[in-house]
């Protein structure tokens, strides 16, 4: 049961998980994560492993991971796993060169939020006016996006 906001990215997921596992049962869950670990809960009693891979953890701050694993752990069950990824700190060169690539993706990926905001939510954000720029905090080692 993959969950994402990304109803495209789930779409593309279960299209591939389809074509390489073939007779594989998949319920893809668009929304927020807890509550839909919650539904995914309420759709099946087995066990559940649930991945949050990436560097998001990585991103928070330490008081917000503390309550974002202890809000994990309450929407498990006795015997449920949890396989985490976390990203090493790594120099501040790398880091820049990863959030400011030369084709623009992350820029773009990150000012599509205002995008999404004006189409979805009626927002009415002049797009023109915002740049990404990113920071990174080699002590804490979160990046932080800014437009």
């Amino acid at each position: 049961m993959p969950i994402d906001i990304s109803g495209n990215i789930l779409s593309v997921l279960e299209t591939r998980l389809r074509a390489e596992i073939t007779g594989m049962d998949i319920t893809c869950l668009k929304g927020e994560y807890f509550e839909m670990l919650s539904i995914a809960a309420e759709l099946s009693g087995r066990r559940k492993v649930v991945m949050f891979l990436g560097a998001n953890i990585g991103n928070m701050e330490p008081r917000e991971a503390k309550v974002f694993c202890g809000d994990l752990r309450a929407h498990l069950a006795p015997g449920d796993l949890v396989l985490m990824g976390v990203d090493l700190k790594k120099h501040p060169k790398l880091i820049w060169e990863a959030y400011n690539d030369s084709a623009g993706l992350t820029s773009r990926f990150n000012l599509n939020l205002l995008h999404r905001i004006n189409r979805e939510l009626d927002g009415d954000f002049n797009t023109d006016r915002f740049e990404h720029y990113q920071t990174y905090d080699r002590v804490t080692a979160p990046v932080k996006a800014i437009w």
